[in-house]
């Protein structure tokens, strides 16, 4: 006796995917843009810092200058200038060695938001940003003046602003906090007193209750 085959129901439609927060993905040429962009962004870093090194080695060796050629255009910084270009292209190296790995890590496990995405932006002029701040700090505070670039440590100064782009993060959240314990205020002054004030502490519901903070991961960097 013949047996009536049974129609299989259809996999219900998938609703658009949201990451492990409920927060909206990127979409797919959005995340593809983003990957083309970081992948550029580090060959141009690279090719920017390989003519340069050798007029950071006239300037520190013999406080001399020797030009730049950058894609055809020729560039002819002073000693200290060159130095303070290094410092940018390799904390800017450092910036997008951290992005890139983040980014990777979020495609790759499908976590990947879309209100990451100027993060990942805005990564490397934070990173340089911060590296060139910490560079004139090391040249005001541990150098005297009159100090030339002949007694500064190119490969040490490129360590620290490598160093800093790459950890930015972490290098705001240590001057935040010797800042706050060098500087702390008092509870009648300064934020204490001002309205709106942003808190850790979770936002209470009308009704008293307050919200629970979501255990799963973030979904960007």
């Amino acid at each position: 006796m013949s047996t009536i085959a049974r129609p299989v129901a259809a996999d219900p439609p998938r609703d658009k995917a949201k990451t492990t927060t409920g927060e909206e993905p990127v979409p797919p040429w959005m995340e593809m843009l983003l990957g083309v962009f970081l992948l550029l962004l580090g060959l141009v870093l690279i090719s920017f810092m390989v003519p340069l090194w050798p007029t950071v080695q006239a300037a520190a060796s013999y406080a001399t200058s020797k030009p730049v050629h950058w894609f055809g255009w020729k560039y002819k910084p002073t000693p200290d200038g060159a130095l303070l270009i290094l410092v940018i292209l390799v904390s800017a190296l450092g910036s997008y060695v951290h992005a890139a790995i983040s980014f990777t890590d979020y495609v790759g496990a499908g976590k990947l938001a879309r209100s990451w995405v100027w993060w990942y932006v805005l990564r490397l002029f934070v990173g340089t940003s911060l590296a060139v701040i910490f560079y004139f700090a090391i040249r005001g505070g541990f150098f005297a003046g009159s100090t030339s670039s002949e007694d500064i440590n190119p490969y040490g100064m490129a360590a620290v602003a490598g160093l800093v782009g790459l950890f930015s993060k972490q290098a705001t959240d240590k001057l935040n906090e010797v800042f706050d314990t060098a500087f702390k205020t008092s509870e009648k002054y300064g934020d204490s007193v001002r309205g709106q004030k942003l808190s850790e502490d979770s936002p209470a519901s009308d009704s008293g209750a307050t919200t629970t903070q979501d255990p799963s991961p973030p979904a960007g960097p």
